[in-house]
């Protein structure tokens, strides 16, 4: 690389005065002595044919005084030349060779500047590869364009391959620097970029994932400055007109770090040959498997379908020129009267499989499909829908046509927002890291009247004060029959997101209160008493409705999938205050009932914090019974309800200081326990608290009228009931009540 000065604008960052292909001089890049070394070479056997596997060492360039040598991985069929060049921004021999049996194209991988066996700076995620200094040359993402550029002069040099076929590829990072290479190097044909896109500000205002990796030091901004700086000289947005090959580029709709904003600006900067396979349901592809802290989408298998298709279908029409790729479907909408019309025209060069319209209505977190009617319409082929939205819904509307064609790619038309769009982002994981997890499980027994309960709790050993969520099974004989060891492998799961799980089979409601009051005797240095969350399936979905109305101070938040059983314990959802509850049901499955009437019982008195989400059978995702081992798209709920649940912050759960709850047959609460007799009775109660001094006026309720009850009321120095006195006993009154009875008591100072 040049080694003369930079101009002044360089150091001023003046986006508005500087080209970026200034920082790649391509008659160094194609001239420059390689100096390769084979390190290893041989041909192997395979039932495609043949294959040249070498290992190599080239010269990039000078850095500081030294050389940069990168090691590169090379497959070449044999006998089947000249053949197109794929360039990969990191790979292996087992992969280049993958690709070359796959694509019958010659492939190289390389290990960039800093990583494997190449040296120079090193590839540090943290700040390394943003950090740009006042020369732009020493910025590591430069310099990783630079190798993957002097890979293609060294490909163009072999007598296998055709020099005016090349395409670059590479995902995240290496995404990025194949936008860079393809917007400075006219040799490269294709660029086949995957979970990457462009726009870094947008994606800041967005609240993409990338203003959360560094400290905000630039706090008036929020933009910390290695950002800044790299927006200006490294953003591949500043090269979207520069395009020389032509672009597909692949990326989930759910990307943390490139929100979908950015695809619909990049993409209208671009104005080179571009396609777009914008995958629904998918995350950047980082965090399903090596970071199960974070809430994810698990959609590896569709996702890793479509993307095949699009690198195949790319390669085989860019690089070997066997078809025309179709265009790019158009889309047309309009609104009125409440209602989106859509108009899509896709190119119908190759047969297609159906039109889909993928639209989101609460920020672009999920989506919702729509298939498309297929007309004809003055000799012309068309795709017609509509969609209900209210006006509410336009803030959040993301929506975008995905077409299928038959044996071939999908391809979508680039997103389009509502009015306003404000983007829902998915939370992220807790920063610095701590000491390396201890996890553990740990047995807790509690023992009633009605038996013995076990528990498991799975935690970090390492890790106090965490948000606690408690996993509910049933006994034998719920629809589910869950085992222990499914239970606990959900258990175990869950922990490694940062919460102390417990894991139970319970049966009552009073199982769940004493094995939290046990918890907090046992375990309360590891777990927060405050932050603590039930989630349950089917009959313990049931019970964790059931424990949010009859423990109504005790639980941040309560999720019920599927809640299987009765629903006489719906009207206590008219005591739940400061719990979020979620439910999600099937319209085709029993448990609806049971979750619909909890819901309807807490908006009859104006709760809005009970929330029902009910999946129908055209939809593609949809909550019937199961039990998530089993039936995985269930782990998708819970990335409406993870951000709650994480969040390692106190709740504050406390009754109002005067209200009316309902015991039906018993109301539990961290001040006083009132059980009905009989147990199939209830009492509704008003309570107030006033100047230290607490009452209660009870009264029947429902078709069964109760015989009487018991009130327990703790922290009280004075009591009566009905006018006459009652013991306390180291702050503790017990009441014998009727259904009708007045309570009053002073509460201890």
């Amino acid at each position: 690389m040049s080694s003369k000065p930079l101009p002044p604008t360089f150091i001023r960052y003046d986006p508005s005065r500087i080209d970026p292909r200034e920082l790649f001089p391509l008659d160094r890049i194609q001239n420059d002595p390689l100096e390769v070394r084979i390190r290893h070479e041989e041909i192997k056997e395979f039932p495609e044919g043949p294959v040249l596997q070498r290992e190599i060492i080239f010269t990039s360039h000078e850095f500081r005084g030294e050389k940069i040598r990168i090691a590169a991985y090379v497959a070449l069929p044999q006998g089947k030349g000249p053949l197109p060049v794929m360039v990969q921004g990191a790979g292996n021999l087992d992969g280049a060779t993958g690709f070359s049996r796959s694509h019958n194209v010659a492939t190289i991988g390389i290990d960039r500047v800093g990583t494997g066996d190449s040296n120079g700076p090193p590839d540090s995620y943290n700040q390394a590869w943003l950090d740009l200094g006042y020369d732009m040359r020493e910025g590591w993402m430069v310099q990783f364009v630079y190798n993957t550029m002097r890979a293609i002069t060294y490909m163009q040099m072999q007598s296998e391959v055709d020099a005016s076929r090349v395409a670059v590829t590479g995902g995240s990072r290496g995404g990025t620097m194949t936008l860079i290479a393809n917007g400075v190097d006219p040799r490269i044909t294709l660029a086949v970029p995957t979970a990457t896109c462009g726009d870094i500000i947008t994606a800041f205002e967005h609240d993409g994932w990338a203003n959360k990796l560094y400290s905000r030091e630039d706090a008036e901004q929020g933009i910390p400055p290695l950002f800044r700086m790299f927006s200006v000289h490294g953003d591949p947005i500043n090269l979207a007109r520069t395009q020389h090959g032509s672009v597909m580029l692949i990326l989930g709709a759910q990307d943390e770090f490139f929100p979908i904003y950015t695809v619909k600006t990049y993409y209208d900067a671009v104005r080179n040959d571009i396609r777009l396979c914008l995958v629904p349901d998918w995350d950047h592809g980082l965090f399903s498997s090596n970071r199960p802290e974070v809430g994810t989408y698990d959609n590896r298998e569709e996702a890793g379908k479509r993307t095949s298709a699009a690198m195949k279908h790319s390669v085989d029409c860019y690089l070997h020129q066997k078809r025309r790729m179709p265009d790019t479907p158009l889309l047309s909408w309009l609104y009125r009267e409440g209602k989106l019309e859509f108009r899509c025209t896709p190119d119908t060069d190759w047969p297609l499989e159906q039109v889909d319209l993928m639209y989101s209505t609460d920020g672009a977190y999920f989506y919702k499909r729509l298939t498309l009617d297929k007309v004809f319409e003055n000799f012309r082929e068309y795709y017609l829908g509509s969609l209900e939205v209210t006006s509410e819904d336009l803030t959040k509307l993301a929506f975008f046509v995905e077409a299928k064609y038959e044996e071939g790619p999908y391809l979508m038309s680039p997103p389009e927002f509502g009015l306003g769009f404000e983007q829902n982002m998915r939370h992220h994981p807790p920063g610095e890291p701590g000491p390396e997890p201890e996890f553990v499980t740990e047995e807790v027994e509690v023992s009633l009247a009605t038996g013995t309960v076990s528990a498991a709790c799975c935690f970090d050993r390492t890790k106090e004060n965490r948000p606690v969520l408690i996993f509910l099974g049933t006994p034998e004989g719920d629809r589910l029959n869950v085992s222990p060891e499914q239970l606990r492998s959900e258990a175990d799961r869950f922990s490694r997101q940062g919460l102390f799980v417990v894991a139970v089979s319970a049966s009552s409601v009073d199982q769940v209160a004493a094995l939290l009051d046990q918890l907090v005797n046992s375990h309360g240095n590891f777990l927060i008493e405050d932050s603590v969350s039930l989630v349950g399936f089917s009959g313990g979905g049931a019970l964790a409705l059931e424990c949010s109305g009859r423990l109504p101070d005790r639980f941040k938040c309560v999720v019920a999938h599927s809640p299987h059983g009765i629903s006489e314990f719906a009207s206590t959802a008219r005591n739940v205050h400061a719990t979020a509850i979620r439910i999600f049901a099937d319209l085709e499955d029993p448990s609806l009932f049971v979750g619909q009437s909890f819901a309807d019982e807490a908006s009859a008195v104006g709760r809005n914090n009970v929330i029902i989400s009910v999946s129908h059978p055209t939809d593609g995702l949809r909550w019937q019974s199961g039990w998530p081992e089993d039936c995985p798209v269930l782990r998708r709920t819970e990335d409406r309800y993870m951000g709650m649940i994480t969040a390692s912050d106190g709740h504050d759960l406390s009754l109002p200081s005067e209200g009316t709850l309902l015991a039906a047959p018993s109301v539990l609460t961290r001040d006083f326990d009132l059980e009905v007799n009989p147990s199939y009775a209830s009492i509704l109660f008003d309570y107030s608290e006033k100047d230290g001094c607490v009452s209660f006026r009870l009264s029947a309720w429902g078709g069964s009228a109760p015989e009487g009850g018991r009130l327990v009321l703790r922290g009280v120095r004075e009591a009566t009931l009905d006018g006459a006195s009652v013991e306390v006993q180291d702050g503790i009154a017990i009441f014998d009540t009727t259904a009708s009875s007045v309570i009053s008591a002073l509460k201890m100072e």
